[in-house]
């Protein structure tokens, strides 16, 4: 009898182990000791860390804070679990985590400074300077001699997350300033699972999968949009749902470089977003208006070097479509590309045997090869344009010409006006609080 207690109690404890204990705070607080101090401007605390222990040892952290000392910046999880596949990683030589579940990620950036055109101060720097120092400090842990140089995710799952931009300032365009709005990225649910997925002891190929539920928000509309004189309209923030999905098939990379391949990427996007720019130069009455549109590629090539800031991207078969709800009969428009190169961020962009078309009394289609030059300040952005032919188009090979965003004078106008892609041979007319963005001067 007492050796069969004993066993069911070692077989309760061995599965206590392998499912999770907590760890206590004197055996993992000395990491959070290192991390606090390679990151002195925050203040990081975690509320609990598990452990479960067996061939595919699991790690969950919950109620991660981590928070500015100098302002209101600030970072919270509310579970991060990690599983690992220890005898893949030993047989491969890198990390191989088994499957990644992030729930509950909100990051706040704060900023009093003009956060139109989203340059890099208003990006949100403070997850990733915690995941590179998280980073230098398992390649210590792990020793020299084995370094983390590469980290395989195998299944991934991402639920409410959050990358939230508050400012205290309006955009110098807006003359009337504001207390506060924000804008953002949530993504609702973000699954992923790799192509390549690793068993005890081989791999097997197979066709990897991602798929996603997002929103991009902003609250600006609802609390500055001028409006006439009388009672204030209530005017809704802009928000619009995006759905992804694509197959992602393995790729050969050499050493110092990785790259990911998706093919036959789809994305649906519907939602509602504030037009501020008067046609008529009178007071703008900021209509709302509701899209639907869609975007879709054969396959998308993404690439990364090892100590390069940039993300290259290679693109097959672009296809995008806009429409405008509350009136589809004249205000549909289209774009294509055969062959898109560019670079993120802030990097040049080729589109190659482009078309575009829209709906409207003036509009005509044109097809064209594209290139969009972004200085490396986002401060200024030019498109070279230059006629093609593309078998099967009936649209018109475009003139040749050269358009600047943003200008003091030119003969002909692109821009975007009362919710509608417009082109005439005069500067548009702005109402009070309207805003000049995406103005396309001829040079």
């Amino acid at each position: 009898m007492k050796r069969l207690a004993a066993f069911l109690i070692l077989v309760t404890a061995i599965g206590l182990i392998a499912h999770g204990v907590p760890v206590p705070r004197w055996v993992w607080n000395g990491y959070l000791t290192e991390l606090q101090t390679r990151l002195p401007e925050y203040d990081v605390q975690i509320d609990s860390v598990v452990l479960g222990l067996s061939h595919k040892p699991v790690l969950m952290l919950s109620d991660i804070q981590v928070k500015n000392k100098t302002n209101a910046d600030r970072l919270d999880v509310g579970l991060l679990r990690v599983e690992l596949n220890k005898i893949a990683a030993w047989r491969r030589n890198e990390w191989v985590i088994s499957d990644l579940t992030l729930k509950g990620l909100h990051s706040l950036k704060t900023t009093s400074q003009d956060c139109e055109g989203l340059p890099i101060r208003c990006w949100h720097s403070m997850p990733l300077r915690v995941w590179a120092q998280v980073k230098l400090m398992l390649e210590n842990e792990v020793g020299a001699e084995r370094q983390l140089r590469k980290v395989d995710i195998q299944k991934m799952e991402w639920v409410d997350v959050e990358l939230r931009n508050r400012s205290t300032n309006q955009p110098q365009s807006q003359p009337q300033p504001t207390s506060e709005f924000e804008f953002g990225l949530s993504i609702e649910e973000l699954r992923y699972q790799s192509p390549l997925q690793s068993g005890l002891f081989s791999d097997d190929n197979s066709t990897g999968t991602i798929s996603a539920g997002l929103k991009l928000f902003d609250t600006s509309a609802a609390t500055t949009s001028p409006s006439p004189p009388g009672p204030a309209p209530q005017h809704k923030p802009n928000q619009i749902y995006i759905s992804v999905k694509a197959n992602q098939a393995l790729l050969n990379t050499t050493a110092g470089s990785r790259a990911w391949k998706f093919d036959n990427l789809e994305s649906e996007f519907t939602g509602d977003w504030l037009s501020v720019l008067d046609r008529s130069g009178g007071p703008t009455g900021s209509n709302s208006y509701p899209w639907s549109g869609s975007v879709a590629a054969g396959s998308l090539i993404l690439r990364h070097d090892e100590g390069s800031p940039f993300l290259k991207l290679q693109a097959s078969e672009l296809r995008s479509y806009v429409s405008r709800l509350d009136s589809p009969a004249d205000h549909q428009a289209a774009f294509s590309a055969r062959q898109v190169e560019g670079g993120l961020p802030a990097q040049d962009f080729l589109f190659k045997q482009a078309e575009w078309t829209y709906t409207h009394e003036d509009a005509e289609a044109w097809t064209f090869d594209l290139l969009l030059k972004q200085a490396s300040d986002s401060s200024t952005m030019t498109a070279e344009i230059t006629p093609t032919q593309i078998p099967g188009s009936e649209a018109t090979p475009a003139l040749r010409q050269t358009r600047v965003l943003g200008c003091d004078a030119s003969t002909s106008y692109w821009f975007w006006q009362d919710g509608w892609f417009m082109q005439q041979g005069k500067p548009p007319r702005l109402g009070p609080g309207a805003s000049s963005s995406w103005v396309w001067c001829k040079k």
